[in-house]
């Protein structure tokens, strides 16, 4: 009885601290730009990728990959064009064809449950110098009867600072879309997910509902 009175007692705690942190959880801004976004592909199989040039060699200790938030042909929003399966590379060198490093792979079917907004974290055991940071993909987001790409922002951590911040970008292909998407909205400082977001879902996942 009193293991059941205990449970009960934690379950409402929860309920009640994930209505407080729902409180302060905004809908994600969908009037504004929403991230890059690859053209329409009528095959899953087709390679991608995109690259931001640091502009300089750079130390780089952490990438940060963030989904976009896009409601779209019955779509919910969350994790719109995150791909099964990505790599990300640093690349040396003041030319993108210089020498590369894979420094960490997601794949859809290792990934554990997580918030459709949440992003992933390529954490480097030592600090790497590179002057471009390069995203492949080898099998398209299934949009409806088709397949794209789509990615909120990257952040490429040099200690405290962001050094991917409002550098150039360039990829295989892009769709330029007014001020939605477009290949400089990958790093304009602009995501949708906040940690606020993940507390709920973990509050939630610790409900079980």
């Amino acid at each position: 009885l009193d293991e059941r009175m205990d449970a009960d007692a934690s379950a409402a705690e929860l309920r009640a601290a994930r209505e407080r942190m729902g409180a302060t959880v905004a809908a994600p801004d969908r009037s504004a730009a929403l991230g890059y976004h690859s053209s329409i592909e009528r095959s899953a199989d087709v390679d991608k990728w995109v690259r931001i040039d640091l502009g300089a060699q750079r130390s780089i200790d952490r990438v940060v990959v963030y989904p976009c938030d896009e409601v779209f042909g019955g779509h919910p929003g969350p994790g719109f064009g995150w791909p099964a399966e990505f790599t990300v590379r640093l690349i040396h060198g003041d030319e993108a064809g210089g020498s590369s490093a894979e420094i960490g792979r997601w794949r859809a079917r290792d990934a554990g449950p997580r918030h459709g907004d949440r992003p992933i974290a390529f954490d480097l055991d030592a600090p790497r110098t590179a002057r471009f940071v390069e995203l492949r993909i080898p099998v398209g987001w299934e949009r409806t009867a088709d397949f794209c790409v789509a990615f909120a922002e990257v952040e490429a951590w040099s200690g405290p600072e962001n050094v991917a911040l409002g550098a150039d970008v360039s990829a295989a292909d892009t769709i330029e879309a007014g001020e939605r998407w477009g290949r400089r909205f990958l790093v304009d400082g602009k995501r949708p997910w906040s940690p606020e977001m993940a507390r709920v879902e973990d509050a939630e996942r610790a409900l079980g509902e």
